[in-house]
């Protein structure tokens, strides 16, 4: 009895352990987007050269809505944008920018009329980009990156 006693303490101290991290990494996220201004101007700054989004495309720069973080060679990245763009245009023009900057489309789905999923590989990293219909003629771009 004492011994699974023993296990479950060890296995409490663990879950906490890891929860503590977790949630210490994504504040440390939070606070990185913390840091735009009411006037956006630290925008560009949490965005990548290499993932270029269709013009008029707008970030959603909310708290906690689009962040991302690099370090050496990793990055990690949930990018949310809403446009007046319908959403074949939308689509097309995603393939196009990504692949000026060499990402390779690996898989395309259309779940829906108004929704539609593509992921894109570069080296080790990975695109997945979420297009949904919001309007007849608006969208939502939802990208998260990451690095393997």
């Amino acid at each position: 009895m004492l011994a699974a006693s023993s296990v479950r303490v060890a296995w409490l101290a663990s879950a906490t352990l890891l929860s503590l991290t977790t949630t210490s990494c994504l504040q440390l996220e939070r606070q990185y987007v913390n840091t735009l201004s009411a006037d956006r101007s630290k925008t560009r700054e949490i965005q990548f050269d290499d993932v270029r989004v269709p013009h008029g495309m707008v970030l959603r720069t909310t708290l906690g809505e689009s962040f991302s973080h690099e370090v050496g060679a990793f990055r990690w990245a949930h990018f949310v944008y809403d446009g007046e763009i319908p959403l074949d245009a939308l689509s097309r023009r995603m393939v196009e920018n990504l692949e000026q900057h060499d990402w390779r489309q690996t898989s395309d789905k259309r779940s829906s009329r108004d929704e539609q999923s593509m992921e894109f590989r570069r080296g080790d990293r990975t695109l997945v980009c979420l297009l949904q219909a919001s309007g007849p003629r608006q969208s939502t771009l939802t990208i998260d990156l990451t690095t393997h």
